[in-house]
């Protein structure tokens, strides 16, 4: 039997044998094209947060203001009624055309807007007696100064002034069953409100979310069909509840406002499974039919999956007979040079402009190790996902860590390549994100990526970081250590950090101006002084939002320094051989976590202090993440100036997991 009818009949075996194994009906036709999803999308349409109407509650539990409004037409409900005051008299509003209202204040959902001697009012009765925890955030809408008065009955509890920079408050106190807690606003404003009592004295929960076992490597891929964000992740093999998964068992949390993750069973289809048993599903791409794929390291080779849900993934290769040497191959599958002995962490994609498939990945060229013979290259496919054997060396790393999660990215008309090297994470484990630009207008292949310099996105406490586009945006996420700077595996997703283009082709990074909005529940403490000495400052941290301006008049390092017990930590600006960082140090444990800044003499400095956890900002270009050995308390607050300026000092309370979207 000669070898090409041999290669003809195994193919139509594998043909009739894969369609007794997809699950999915074919009708002998390839299928057509899925519509290129809408690329443009909003701030509001990723974090989006579904709000509906609370179930009747009674006792002593939790109570927000939003529990009694959402949905709601009735005075009273979930014990919240809608008031005026004025001429000290409280009386209710009347309910109509989707607000309530009386004498030109209103109450719309957490809007409110009082009017000249007219103060919106809401007034919660207290179900139970008890000790109660009172909070809230207000915001003005539109006007520019009001004033919060809380009262129970007749007694004052607290009372605020209210700018343009909102304000919060909090109290601890004890009630009696029937007491009236007013909350009022005055002025001629309107006001975003939504108060909480709160019977449990409920402990503030970190943004900063982990997976049961903790997250291994992620790999976020944004849906538009279900608008989720779906984090791929390997598990670390320490689940406590549920069934106990295999070390780098593929799993997946998805989130609908890039906040809230919930876990999701994945499986593979038995009828057609994956090559890959255990990491079959990693960073998800839409192939040109617009099915969702996957590319798996196989060792010397790679291979895929394919899934028409996100959830039920089956073998993704395809056979067919190569014309060029009557050989049977696959479709979708990459098999390595001969001079390669062994390669992981690949990453494919497929590129509309030039309808080809390509495929980035670590190889290994005479064996895996530390001081071995290693690369990045590169693999093409047709628009059939026929893959040449022939790769494109990218980038030599001999003598360096292994180029871990390589990524290759189109933005724009530039093509970037991403990866996290070995040792360059927190006490030598992988990280921080490294990247290289290639040239406007040109081709992966033929960009001199050798030659480009290495630059970094972040930190070395985010590890094995990936980017992910969502509609005309990216984001960055990487997993931060379960352990304060310790070498470890897994840990706790950072929070969103958006990624844009620079007009030279640099990447940069910030915290969008939507996730700010919903950190900030509002001024705790304002400082106009402009400091020039080094200085403490009389407030006590807990969870904070924090933001100061810097005046650098000569190059010594600024900041601002929290101390915890015996841990110092340095946040700011240095100067390393002519060149700005911006730069968490703690020098009691000899701990470092940096990244370039885009030079400048001013700088708007933002660090979001969630307990552990660091999301540190400037200029909105430059963003970093760490893990600290910081609690939610006892933590004070000073000025490193070094004789330059330090000014607009302003805290703000955090918003916590459970009410940054209320």
């Amino acid at each position: 039997m000669n070898k090409k009818l041999l290669s003809f009949l195994i193919l139509c075996s594998l043909v009739l044998v894969g369609c007794a194994k997809n699950d999915k009906p074919t009708d002998g036709e390839d299928p057509e094209p899925q519509p290129k999803p809408e690329e443009k999308i909003t701030y509001s349409d990723i974090y989006h947060y579904e709000y509906v109407k609370s179930p009747s509650m009674t006792g002593k539990r939790l109570y927000r203001a939003s529990d009694g409004y959402i949905d709601n037409s009735e005075q009273g409900y979930n014990n919240f009624y809608y008031q005026v005051k004025s001429d000290n008299q409280f009386n209710n509003m009347i309910y109509e055309d989707g607000a309530f209202t009386l004498n030109g204040a209103s109450i719309k959902l957490d809007e409110m807007t009082s009017v000249s001697g007219v103060s919106a009012t809401r007034c919660f009765v207290a179900p139970e007696g008890g000790e109660v925890l009172i909070n809230g955030t207000v915001h003005l809408i539109k006007g520019e100064s009001a004033h919060l008065s809380v009262y129970i009955n007749n007694t004052l509890l607290t009372e605020k002034d209210v700018d343009k920079d909102g304000v919060y408050h909090s109290n601890q106190t004890a009630i009696k069953k029937g007491d009236n807690i007013y909350f009022i606003i005055d002025g001629d404003v309107t006001a975003s409100y939504n108060p909480v009592v709160d019977y449990n004295l409920t402990p503030e929960m970190s943004l900063h979310h982990a997976a049961d076992g903790y997250y291994g490597d992620v790999h976020p891929f944004y849906d538009y069909a279900s608008k989720k964000m779906h984090m791929f992740y390997l598990s670390t093999g320490n689940q406590s509840v549920g069934d106990k998964h295999q070390t780098f068992e593929s799993l997946l949390t998805t989130s609908s406002d890039m906040i809230h993750y919930n876990e999701e069973a994945i499986r593979m289809n038995d009828r057609s499974r994956p090559e890959q048993d255990c990491y079959y599903v990693l960073n998800v791409f839409k192939d040109k039919e617009g099915r969702y794929r996957s590319a798996e390291g196989m060792g010397n080779h790679s291979t895929t999956s394919v899934s028409d849900d996100l959830h039920l993934w089956n073998n993704g290769t395809e056979p067919y007979i190569d014309p060029a040497d009557d050989f049977l191959k696959y479709r979708y599958a990459v098999y390595f040079d001969n001079q390669v002995v062994n390669g992981r962490d690949p990453d494919m994609c497929y590129d509309p402009e030039t309808d080809s498939y390509y495929c980035v990945t670590l190889v290994y060229k005479t064996g895996a190790g530390a001081k071995g013979d290693k690369a990045i290259q590169l693999y093409i496919g047709n628009n059939k996902g026929e893959f040449a054997q022939n790769g494109y060396f990218l980038v030599n790393f001999n003598g360096r860590g292994d180029p871990e999660c390589p990524q290759i990215k189109k933005i724009g008309n530039r093509w970037y390549l991403l990866y996290s090297v070995t040792g360059t994470g927190t006490k030598g484990n992988v990280g921080k994100l490294a990247y290289r630009v290639g040239d406007e207008g040109v081709a992966i292949k033929d960009v001199d990526w050798e030659s480009k310099p290495e630059l970094y996105l972040d930190g070395e406490d985010l590890h094995a970081a990936q980017i992910n586009e969502v509609g005309n945006k990216y984001y960055q996420y990487g997993w931060l250590n379960y352990k304060y700077n310790t070498s470890v595996w897994g840990g706790y997703l950072n929070l969103p950090h958006e990624i844009y283009q620079d007009n030279d082709g640099v990447l940069r990074s910030k915290l969008d101006e939507e996730l700010l909005r919903l950190l900030n529940k509002g001024l705790v403490y304002k400082d106009n002084r402009v400091y020039s000495a080094n200085t403490d400052v009389n407030f006590k941290l807990t969870r904070n939002l924090i933001t100061a301006d810097i005046d650098l008049v000569n190059s010594d390092n600024t900041g601002l320094k929290i101390t915890h017990n015996s841990d110092v930590y340095f946040i700011g600006i240095v100067n390393r051989a002519g060149k700005k960082y911006l730069t968490l140090n703690n020098e009691f444990d000899d701990y470092r976590c940096e990244v370039l800044a885009k030079d400048s003499n001013n700088y708007h400095l933002t660090i979001s202090l969630d307990g552990n956890f660091l999301d540190i900002n400037v200029n909105d270009d430059t963003t970093m993440s760490a893990f600290t050995n910081l609690t939610d308390t006892n933590k004070s607050l000073s000025v490193v100036s070094n004789g330059n300026n330090i000014s607009n000092l302003k805290i703000s309370h955090l918003a916590d997991y459970n009410n940054i979207y209320f």
